[in-house]
Formats: structure tokens, C-alpha cells, sequence
């Protein structure tokens, strides 16, 4: 689960869902999925505080599944964040807000 955490830890791109000519997950989302998996709440809490802002949002994605109280908390506090990050929907990265990648962690679940 190191490398998982590490990929996270250091992510540049958000990207929920199908991305580039395969429409297949991007690594970091399975790296984000793995720590969700094997319940690694102590590292997720760890990439939410400490990350990328990318990989942050990741560790938010994940709390929507494993701690709803802990998404509430953290989505409340990233919302008023006017940060510019990377963000890749399907084959195009572009600059978005955090707040654009709230309403897509907001609308996304493959665990349901």
C-alpha cells in the first residue's frame, strides 16, 4: 500500500472515471481505490492533511465512501478554496477550480 500512498501523496492530475483514448481508470484513481479497499483511513487522513491538492481530493473522494462525517467536514472546508488544479475528464487535462472537482467527487461513486 506504500506505493499507493506515495502516488497520491505526489499526484498532479484529478481524474475521476474513464480517461485518455482507452476510457480506463488513471492509475492514481486504482491507488486511491486500494487504500479505500483495504480501509487505510490513518494514510487517507494523512493525503487529505499533506498532499497535492489533487491528491487531496482524492482522500476526499475516498472518505465519501469510508467516513461520510469526515467528507462533510473536509468538502465544507475545501469549498471555499479558489486553488487551481489539474483535472483530467476523459482525453483533455485542463485548469479547473477545487470547486469544479467538488461537484465531480459529489456526482461520482463506482462503489454504489
Amino acid at each position: 500500500m506504500e506505493g499507493a500512498f506515495t502516488k497520491l501523496m505526489v499526484c498532479k492530475i484529478f481524474a475521476l472515471g474513464g480517461v485518455g483514448y482507452s476510457g480506463m481508470k488513471s492509475a492514481t484513481e486504482h491507488a486511491c481505490t486500494d487504500l479505500v479497499q483495504g480501509k487505510n483511513v490513518d494514510a487517507l487522513a494523512r493525503v487529505l492533511q499533506e498532499a497535492t491538492w489533487e491528491g487531496r481530493l482524492y482522500a476526499l473522494w475516498a472518505f465519501k465512501e469510508l467516513d461520510p462525517a469526515v467528507y462533510e467536514q473536509a468538502r465544507a472546508e475545501f469549498a471555499g478554496h479558489t486553488d487551481r488544479i489539474q483535472m483530467q475528464q476523459g482525453c483533455i487535462v485542463r485548469e479547473r477550480t477545487v470547486a469544479d472537482a467538488l461537484e465531480r467527487i459529489a456526482e461520482y461513486s463506482p462503489y454504489k
